[in-house]
């Protein structure tokens, strides 16, 4: 669930899809460098959308490449221009447009996983909120055999990630706020 903190008033958004990025045998990776395919799933009936790299038309790649140059352009400015940090300018903004792009066109890199502030899992976290979750089931647990798991086992961490009382914990951990029933 995402939260937002608005004036004292949290809205809770229950997720509505799953997102999954796909190799070429259609298998789920954790990673986009990886990815070959996507996979769309609407929760509110189960019924998926796949596709795949491989398979498309070059119109379908031209197009979708450039509503993604469009989309990527927009958060880079957007998450410059709304940090809680404060508004940079609109010189910062263009910059990290042009820094993100270039890191793709250069280096291979589509975001930096190095422990720099992003969307990236932190997977010492997600060790021990796996971890916390088994425990509590009164399962087994070995921070060394989840980490490697996590560093590993395709799909994994997107698997993890989908259980509820992972992402609760993990929040948790992460020092996120978490509302529960209790709250309400």
């Amino acid at each position: 669930m995402t939260e937002q903190d608005t004036e004292n008033t949290t809205v809770t958004r229950k997720p509505v899809a799953e997102h999954e990025y796909l190799d070429a045998a259609g298998n789920v990776v954790d990673d986009e460098e990886s990815a070959q395919g996507y996979r769309y799933k609407l929760l509110e009936n189960g019924e998926t959308f796949a596709w795949q790299y491989a398979e498309a038309t070059e119109d379908e790649k031209r197009l979708l490449a450039l509503f993604g140059a469009k989309t990527l352009a927009t958060n880079e400015s957007s998450a410059k221009r709304n940090s809680v940090k404060g508004a940079k300018s609109a010189d910062e903004q263009i910059e990290a447009v042009r820094v993100r792009f270039n890191r793709i066109r250069n280096e291979g890199v589509w975001v930096d996983r190095s422990g720099a502030p992003g969307f990236a899992v932190k997977p010492e976290l997600l060790a021990q909120a796996i971890n916390n979750v088994k425990e509590r089931m009164g399962k087994t647990v070995d921070i060394g055999e989840t980490m490697r798991r996590i560093a590993e086992e395709a799909g994994y961490v997107a698997k993890a990630r989908k259980l509820p009382d992972v992402a609760a914990e993990y929040a948790k951990l992460a020092g996120r706020p978490t509302v529960s029933i209790d709250d309400i």
